[in-house]
């Protein structure tokens, strides 16, 4: 999508949409990074315990939103820059 219009995006989300995933980007990425380095200071100091281990599954699962949200976000926010 480098240099190509995004008219289907703008088209078919309502403004109030636009409006919150242009502000959810920049912090879908800051709790995508603090999961990343959760995860990663689980798995490095290589902690023994089942619960812990479990919550790394729900972690990781959890990591799905932000990148999401950041892919969305991102769009919407080019949107506004180039109208703007």
């Amino acid at each position: 999508q480098i240099n190509k219009p995004l008219t289907w995006w703008k088209k078919h989300l309502p403004s109030n949409v636009k409006k919150v995933l242009a502000k959810s980007w920049f912090w879908s990425l800051i709790s995508y990074i603090i999961l990343s380095i959760s995860m990663l200071g689980i798995t490095f100091f290589g902690v023994n315990n089942e619960s812990i281990h479990s919550l790394l599954n729900i972690l990781a699962a959890l990591m799905f939103l932000p990148l999401i949200l950041m892919i969305f976000g991102g769009f919407v926010l080019d949107i506004q820059r180039k109208t703007n």
